[in-house]
């Protein structure tokens, strides 16, 4: 696997990356990553994400996760 350094962060970014990375459990390098990675996908990846991580948040709903909810139905 190849190295990237990044110079010049301001010190917000650095701090704002530290507190996502608190926040996730991970390092700041491993959050760098995350973020890079999403980044960089194709927009359907990243719509197909979406779309799961939305569903799985639906079935935790008391009123919404009674109704079995699909993909298609978040398109309509």
């Amino acid at each position: 696997m190849g190295m990237l350094t990044i110079r010049n962060v301001d010190d917000e970014l650095k701090a704002g990356l530290r507190l996502r990375a608190a926040q996730a459990g991970c390092s700041m390098e491993e959050a760098a990553r995350r973020i890079l990675r999403e980044a960089v996908q194709p927009d359907d990846v990243r719509r197909a994400e979406a779309a799961e991580r939305l569903l799985a948040r639906l079935a935790t709903q008391p009123a919404l996760g009674e109704r079995n909810w699909t993909r298609d139905d978040l398109y309509d």
